[in-house]
């Protein structure tokens, strides 16, 4: 899950709860998913049957961690990224930047998957109002899977699930450089901001 995902999730279980609608599950769901590693979660979307399977190699894993044990498989703290590119240190000294042009997948790109989704276009399209930052994610790391140490287990990484080093609200690309903010959010951020002037 994205963070923006989990900003739109986050948001329509708030707007549940302003209408009166009993949300401590959802809520309590929510919050464990945000802090549950992806590779557990990926595991449990691809195996969910895993769990009632006692025969099967994940039997152990319900009992490999806290996290497995006190709320299932599916927060298993157990997995490790392996990444698709090697990492380079931040350049703490360097400055971010701004893309140009939108990327082939930006997330303001109309028929993008940010905004076929209502709460996350509501989310995506409040953030230059607010002057929250939004970061293109070309050139920055991510999980191409997800390894179980101890039972030498593997998924595939999640496509959108970009991993950058953040130092000071700033993600950093691969190769060690700042990264830039997203030509559609500087687009846009630009029109709110000279609607102020």
């Amino acid at each position: 899950m994205s963070d923006l995902q989990r900003r739109a999730l986050i948001r329509a279980v708030e707007a549940a709860a302003g209408l009166g609608i009993d949300v401590g599950a959802v809520r309590e769901l929510v919050c464990h998913s945000a802090s549950a590693s992806a590779g557990a979660r990926l595991y449990a979307e691809q195996h969910p049957d895993a769990e009632d399977n006692p025969t099967s190699v994940t039997e152990g894993m319900l009992w490999c961690c806290d996290g497995a044990a006190m709320r299932g498989l599916a927060h298993c703290t157990c997995w490790e990224p392996v990444y698709d590119v090697a990492q380079i240190p931040p350049i703490t000294d360097a400055v971010a930047g701004g893309m140009t042009d939108k990327c082939h997948d930006c997330a303001f790109r109309p028929g993008s998957p940010e905004r076929s989704d209502e709460f996350m276009r509501e989310e995506l399209y409040a953030l230059p109002d607010t002057g929250a930052p939004f970061w293109c994610h070309q050139g920055m790391r991510q999980p191409a899977r997800w390894r179980h140490a101890t039972l030498g287990i593997e998924v595939p990484g999640d496509p959108a699930d970009w991993q950058p080093p953040i130092v000071d609200g700033i993600p950093y690309l691969a190769d060690g450089h700042a990264g830039n903010l997203c030509a559609g959010w500087l687009a846009l951020r630009l029109a709110a901001t000279e609607g102020l002037s």
